[in-house]
Formats: C-alpha cells, structure tokens, sequence
C-alpha cells in the first residue's frame, strides 16, 4: 500500500512539473495519451489492490474470531465463578 502511494505521489510531482515546465496547451492526441498512460498505470495496480483487499478481509476475520473467541470465555469464567456476596461496609459502632 505504501508502494503504490509512493508511486502514485511520485507520478503526481512528476506531472506537476511537466505542467510547470510546459506552459503551452497541449493537443488532444496528447492529452489522450496521457489518459490511456494513467488507465495503464491504474488497471496495473487493480491486481495489487484486489490482493490487499483480501489480505485486509482476512485480518479483520481473525480479529473477530478472537474477539468472539475471548468473549465466550469471559462469559464461561463468570458463570463458572463463585458467587461473591455483597461487600457492605461496615457500620460505625456508637462509643460510649
């Protein structure tokens, strides 16, 4: 993931300064090629992205299981605990 924003970032300043380098307009057969260019650059990524996803689904399963996992079992220690009986403080006895 980092990658693809380094790579990503990197093609942004890179277009930054070809706009700032290129003060004329450029032409339509240009501008399509730059277009075509940037959905070659994005589909390329597509199959990075769809791996991450699957990687990212996976982790949030685990997590839940554990929690799932960990909760069950501090239900079973509460049912299984002794009961504890109320803890009243003790009264103050008058001196005489």
């Amino acid at each position: 993931m980092i990658y693809i924003c380094k790579s990503l970032n990197q093609q942004l300043n890179n277009m930054s300064e070809e706009n700032q380098n290129e003060k004329a307009l450029k032409s339509p057969k240009e501008v399509a090629e730059m277009r075509k260019n940037m959905e070659d650059q994005y589909r390329n990524q597509m199959s990075l992205l769809q791996v991450q996803k699957e990687y990212e689904n996976l982790l949030a399963d685990i997590e839940e299981a554990r929690y799932r996992r960990v909760l069950s079992t501090m239900r079973i220690s509460q049912m299984l605990a002794p009961e504890q009986p109320d803890q009243e403080e003790p009264k103050e006895q008058p001196t005489a």
